[in-house]
């Protein structure tokens, strides 16, 4: 298996139980058996995003996202059928990828964000303008990639207080789970667990919400 797929997939997977910091033999089986579809990992993310969306409860393992990664598996393959071979069409002005996103950068909660919301507009416009063109090929993934470059620019620039109490409470969080795990598995996870810690603390939306590209 790609080391870069599983290291998306597991990322996101950990980001969103928002507990641990490693994954178990049996949530590598399913992450193993996804990879075998061919499909990108921004595709997995996506069924994950879903299935943890409408969780009722707390969520222990991945098999819980398993019906919505694997309709997320079969759109990707039904719209990836002789798609090499289709015939470009323009989109409909009502299904303009990254609108609704657009939409909310426009409209920051607060004026501190302003600066950082019209910085990331810009780059989602540009990102909507390679969707458009066809020039990006995968779209989710690159939409996940922008939230977290945009997540690390914002952390990085915090004030060094406001930044370091964000990293206590991160690493206060995962400190159970720090001796049980390599070390380079946890810088993973802990810079994951910190993207959404920042995004949630400055009302940043997350990116893949708007991922109905």
């Amino acid at each position: 298996m790609d080391a870069a797929f599983l290291e998306v997939v597991q990322e996101a997977y950990l980001a969103r139980r928002q507990r641990g910091v490693h994954i178990s033999s049996h949530d590598l089986e399913w992450i193993a058996r996804w990879y075998r579809t061919g499909a990108p990992a921004s595709v997995i993310v996506e069924g994950i995003r879903r299935a943890f969306d409408s969780a009722p409860r707390r969520v222990s393992n991945l098999a819980y996202a398993r019906e919505a990664v694997e309709e997320e598996i079969l759109r990707w393959q039904k719209l990836n059928v002789g798609r090499s071979h289709a015939p470009s069409t323009p989109r409909p002005p009502d299904s303009v990828p990254l609108e609704a996103l657009l939409r909310v950068l426009a409209a920051p909660p607060t004026p501190r964000v302003s600066q950082i919301f019209a910085g990331a507009a810009a780059l989602v416009q540009a990102l909507q303008a390679r969707i458009i063109s066809g020039e990006e090929l995968d779209p989710i993934g690159a939409l996940c990639a922008l939230g977290d470059e945009i997540s690390d620019r914002v952390l990085g620039r915090l004030p060094e207080a406001e930044r370091l109490a964000l990293e206590r409470d991160v690493d206060a969080r995962l400190a159970p789970e720090r001796p049980l795990v390599r070390p380079e598995d946890f810088a993973r996870t802990r810079r994951a667990f910190l993207r959404k810690a920042v995004r949630t603390h400055l009302q940043i939306p997350e990116f893949i919400d708007y991922g109905d590209i």
